[in-house]
């Protein structure tokens, strides 16, 4: 039923595999994937799949990459989730994972920066750094903003109901297509 929706773009098999990694068996997990991977492709053919933030806990690139590399079959593209801690230190780090797995499509499936922790100017630098390793990584198609409406990752305050001013300039720079 959702494969006929237009407002579909993607379906993620498991979201955040990296946090099951550590609870369930691997072989456990390539069955679901395969499974779901199966079911989803039958009804959408021509829809991306992705497995998000795909870490068995190894929070480095490297760590990343070995494990997406044990189930990228089930998911063409890779999606990963940007949570920058500082507006400079997301760059590197993102630029070198799309580069390891150049051969795939990347999503950043959620991305945000938390309002509690930051300056207005600092959340507007935070969200130009992911926009900008958008821009510059071919291989990355696109972005989803995590929560739309939330206090602490937002577009929109959740009490008020009115965009966050301080990133709604830098957010309508995205690309929209």
């Amino acid at each position: 039923m959702l494969a006929t929706k237009s407002n579909v773009l993607a379906f993620e098999l498991l979201n955040e595999i990296g946090n099951a990694i550590m609870l369930f068996p691997e072989p456990m997990l390539a069955s679901w994937a395969a499974q779901f991977s199966a079911a989803v492709r039958a009804a959408a053919p021509n829809l991306p799949i992705t497995i998000s933030d795909v870490s068995n806990g190894n929070s480095t690139i490297i760590g990343k990459f070995s494990d997406w590399q044990r189930i990228r079959r089930y998911a063409p593209y890779v999606d990963f989730h940007v949570y920058p801690a500082v507006a400079n230190t997301l760059k590197p780090w993102h630029t070198a994972a799309c580069e390891l797995v150049s051969d795939r499509p990347v999503i950043f499936g959620e991305i945000g920066a938390y309002r509690p922790s930051r300056t207005g100017a600092q959340m507007a630098d935070a969200y130009e750094t992911i926009r900008q390793t958008m821009i510059r990584t071919p291989s990355v198609k696109g972005v989803i903003q995590w929560a739309t409406v939330n206090n602490d990752f937002g577009l929109y305050d959740e009490t008020t109901d009115t965009l966050q001013t301080d990133i709604a300039s830098t957010w309508a720079l995205f690309p929209s297509t």
